[in-house]
């Protein structure tokens, strides 16, 4: 049995005529109607973070605001100080924050990443920045809280293979039918990137890299001598 006929075709010489459908990319926009969500920038995303340290066995979330409370936290709320770690934020600023304009996310879709850093906001030092969360204290859950940066993924390129984000799905079209409905979607995918670290004292570790520091003193300086008595020249008047 050839190729062919295997596949529901019919043999005609060198060639082999096939019944299938037609490809829909190159159908005419009159055969294609298009259906917007009205609104759906306000949509707003709710992701619950959970971050663990096995080592530690220390673990936390991003529903709890302090003082044992829990509740919602709006991105751009946290942003002002009055909430401790957010866990809400708009489908708008979202793609705003990642460079996606909303007419274009809205024709092609758009694929974002959500980065999202644990880390202890409390200044050092008198120096602002995102350290690793201080597991010693008592109450580092109030300032190990997470930073969300948005990242577009897909091509920004409207005229390339993988602009945008999309995927189809087919209504009929059975065996013996002679026409079926190809739906083309477009949309927002998020994907959430989760990373952290943190720390609590350790007096073992801590000897064990003192003890290195030394013997790396100690050599240092058996390295300084041998350099200054048999490869410098007049080394007896230089020491």
């Amino acid at each position: 049995v050839s190729t062919c006929a295997e596949g529901g075709g019919k043999c005609d010489g060198a060639f082999c005529e096939l019944q299938t459908w037609c490809p829909v990319e190159g159908a005419s926009t009159n055969a294609t109607s298009i259906v917007q969500l009205d609104g759906w920038g306000d949509f707003s995303v709710f992701a619950r973070i959970d971050t663990i340290f096995p080592q530690f066995d220390k673990q936390h979330n991003n529903l709890q605001q302090g003082n044992g409370k829990e509740g919602l936290c709006p991105l751009a709320v946290m942003e002002q100080g009055k909430c401790a770690a957010a866990n809400l934020f708009f489908v708008k600023d979202a793609l705003e924050r990642a460079g996606v304009s909303a007419k274009e996310a809205g024709d092609h879709g758009a694929e974002v990443l959500v980065k999202v850093k644990w880390a202890d906001m409390k200044p050092l030092l008198g120096r602002k920045g995102k350290y690793p969360c201080n597991l010693d204290q008592s109450t580092w859950q109030e300032s190990c809280s997470p930073s969300f940066e948005f990242r577009r993924l897909d091509d920004a390129d409207p005229h390339s293979f993988s602009h945008g984000y999309n995927f189809r799905t087919v209504d009929g079209g059975g065996v013996g039918s002679q026409e079926r409905v190809v739906t083309k979607w477009t949309g927002i995918r998020v994907i959430i990137l989760i990373e952290g670290q943190g720390g609590m004292f350790d007096g073992i570790t801590t000897m064990q890299h003192l003890g290195a520091g030394l013997a790396l003193m100690s050599l240092a300086t058996l390295f300084a001598d041998g350099m200054i008595c048999y490869l410098l020249s007049d080394s007896e008047t230089k020491i």
